[in-house]
C-alpha cells in the first residue's frame, strides 16, 4: 500500500476540515491562505475575511499502529477494543493539550482561535 506523504495527508486534512467546518450550524466558509509551521495552516473565511491559525495533527492507537497496521492492510479498519479506545482517546486529548500549549507561544498575533474537534 502506498502511504500518502505528510503534504498529501495535512492537504487531505484541512480539506476535510473546510467542508465540516462549513456543515455546522455557525459553519463557515473558507480558503487556505498560507501554508506553514506554527500554525501548519491559517485559513481565510470568504464572507468576512476572518482570518484563523489551523493546527494539524495525527494520533494513532499506538506509536507501531501505522506500520504494523494501516500501511500493510487495505484501509485502517481497527477492531472495537474498549481499553484500546480509552487508550486512544487519551492519546488524543494529550496531543491536543500539547499543540494548544504550543500555539500560544509560537502563533502569529492576530490569528483568531477556532474550535475543532474531528
Amino acid at each position: 500500500m502506498k502511504w500518502p506523504t505528510k503534504k498529501e495527508r495535512e492537504n487531505l486534512e484541512i480539506q476535510g476540515f473546510i467542508k465540516e467546518y462549513k456543515r455546522l450550524p455557525h459553519g463557515r466558509s473558507f480558503v487556505v491562505e498560507e501554508e506553514g509551521e506554527n500554525p501548519d495552516r491559517i485559513v481565510r473565511d470568504i464572507n468576512t475575511n476572518e482570518k484563523f491559525g489551523i493546527e494539524l495533527t495525527s494520533v494513532y492507537l499506538n506509536d507501531r499502529s501505522v506500520p504494523d497496521t494501516h500501511m500493510r492492510e487495505k484501509g485502517s479498519f481497527i477492531p472495537f477494543n474498549q481499553s484500546e479506545i480509552e487508550q486512544y482517546e487519551r492519546r488524543i486529548l494529550a496531543s491536543i493539550v500539547d499543540k494548544v500549549c504550543k500555539a500560544r507561544h509560537h502563533y502569529k498575533k492576530g490569528l483568531l482561535p477556532i474550535e475543532w474537534v474531528k
